[in-house]
């Protein structure tokens, strides 16, 4: 789980990566006519020309890494979706089952040899739960941040697309709009997000699900504990 965990990180890190470079461009393109921003040292003794049309290839390679990365996305979630079925599988049976057993002894009691065992069993069993909630949940804030850069990736191309169409002056400021808007094509129709195929998406919905279920499951054991 934690190599699992960690592999999330780094795509998620490399989005965050990805996002801020492309806010660094788009920012930079809004303080004035775009054939005319200086955002670094080798663009600032450049003709507007040349370097509209390294903007340009600056978009570009974007697109190209994006898309590159929501191809590795997509293979690490055909790779994990056994592994995380059976995780997420895992993890709602050993709630369960802790729930099972803290809710057994705290309504008959067990004394074994003189000694009241249900403090010790509260306690083991609750460790036990906190260490399957933790998990599930930190996994769940991994996959609901790489869906919010996927959504943020959106949210930059439109902002950068509505303040752009106003000023539009040369062919590459042209080019650039197009570039950027099959940019915001792509970031919609490439689902951003880890999920196990068909079965769930990792977000903190799942936290939502595991929670009905341990609680469906407490009321329907409780009602058979106190018959």
């Amino acid at each position: 789980m934690f190599t699992f965990i960690c592999l999330q990180l780094r795509i998620k890190d490399s989005f965050v990566i990805l996002n801020d470079y492309l806010d660094k461009m788009t920012k930079s393109s809004e303080a004035s006519s775009v054939a005319h921003i200086e955002i670094s040292d080798i663009l600032l003794n450049c003709k507007p020309e040349k370097a509209a049309l390294m903007r340009l290839q600056h978009f570009q390679a974007i697109t190209n890494h994006h898309n590159n990365m929501c191809n590795i996305l997509d293979k690490f979630n055909s790779i994990s979706k056994a592994f995380l079925v059976t995780s997420m599988v895992c993890i709602t049976s050993n709630l369960l089952f802790n729930f099972t057993a803290i809710m057994l002894y705290a309504v008959k009691r067990v004394v074994l040899g003189g000694f009241d065992a249900l403090l010790l069993v509260m306690v083991t069993h609750t460790i036990f739960t906190i260490t399957s909630v933790g998990q599930a949940a930190v996994t769940a804030f991994v996959g609901e941040r790489l869906e919010d850069e996927g959504r943020r990736t959106s949210r930059i191309c439109y902002t950068f697309l509505n303040k752009l169409n106003r000023k539009l002056k040369s062919e590459n400021d042209h080019l650039i709009f197009k570039e950027v808007k099959f940019l915001l094509d792509q970031s919609k129709s490439r689902k951003i997000s880890l999920h196990a195929g068909g079965f769930f998406k990792l977000n903190w919905g799942i936290l939502g699900s595991i929670t009905s279920t341990v609680a469906t499951y407490s009321i329907v054991i409780i009602q058979f504990l106190l018959k």
